[in-house]
């Protein structure tokens, strides 16, 4: 049976428009697809909220104005609660008092353990709280006698990070998806972007933090912060994570205490 030209012109428009329609269809259900940033920041904190132990390595560095290289640290922070913590990195880069250049701070519940590279010492500070005590955190600095009060303070403030994210849901926004390279494998993470102040104006004190949520667990694989300065200066802050463990099988070893070849038990500085 012969098909005439206007009737194949027809056949020929009908298909393309089916095409057409099949296509916007697909590109609706990717969107439709892809939760809101509300939705996602709310899964992330819930994770880190709801750990009970947990393991992150990163490398983080900061980038200056001018187009400098990043100095990049690594850092390994491990908790088990309430009383157990390996806190490892560079102690001017982790704010620790009286520490240059690397530092490790052990807690195996008994005691706390520092070792300082720099100075070839490690310390030992016997627990003298009731074992079982739950730490709370109250603003002041944590004894090191008090190893709860020691994990309780890390184990906020690492909450609080992805907490400030959801507090900032208003202005956030899933920018796309993108893949990562994780031991080997790959990663598929939402991009949410966070702005607080004018950033998109450079005003100066306001700031960018964009983090790379993996889809199915909800663990951040990567952060940048951005923050304007004045003259309209902008520093970055990239930090990669390499291992992220939420209440799942931690090395054994993590929190046992090794001090560094060579280094001497001493007296803690006062």
């Amino acid at each position: 049976m012969s098909v005439s030209p206007a009737h194949a012109a027809v056949k020929s428009g009908e298909m393309k428009k089916a095409l057409l329609l099949f296509a916007l269809g697909l590109q609706l259900m990717a969107a439709q697809s892809v939760p809101s940033a509300e939705e996602i920041l709310t899964k992330v904190a819930n994770a880190y909220r709801s750990a009970q132990k947990y393991l992150i390595v990163a490398n983080a560095g900061m980038e200056f104005p001018g187009g400098t290289q990043p100095k990049s640290v690594k850092v390994t922070l491990a908790v088990e609660l309430p009383d157990k913590i390996r806190l490892e990195g560079d102690g001017s880069a982790l704010r620790l008092g009286g520490f240059n250049g690397p530092v490790a701070i052990v807690s195996d519940g008994d005691a706390i353990w520092i070792s300082d590279t720099a100075s070839k010492k490690h310390y030992k500070k016997p627990r003298t709280s009731a074992k079982g005590t739950v730490g709370t955190v109250d603003g002041s600095e944590p004894s090191l006698d008090h190893p709860e009060q020691f994990v309780a303070t890390y184990h906020y403030f690492n909450n609080a990070n992805y907490q400030s994210l959801l507090d900032k849901r208003r202005s956030s926004t899933v920018t796309g998806t993108e893949t990562l390279s994780r031991d080997g494998g790959s990663v598929e993470c939402y991009v949410v972007q966070s702005d607080r102040g004018a950033y998109a104006e450079k005003k100066a004190g306001s700031d960018r933090h964009t983090v790379w949520v993996d889809q199915r667990t909800y663990v951040v694989w990567k952060e940048i912060r951005s923050t304007f300065r004045g003259n309209g200066v902008e520093e970055r802050t990239v930090t990669d994570m390499t291992t992220v463990i939420l209440n799942g099988s931690l090395p054994k070893d993590v929190f046992v205490f090794q001090p560094t070849p060579g280094s001497t038990l001493a007296a803690l500085p006062q």
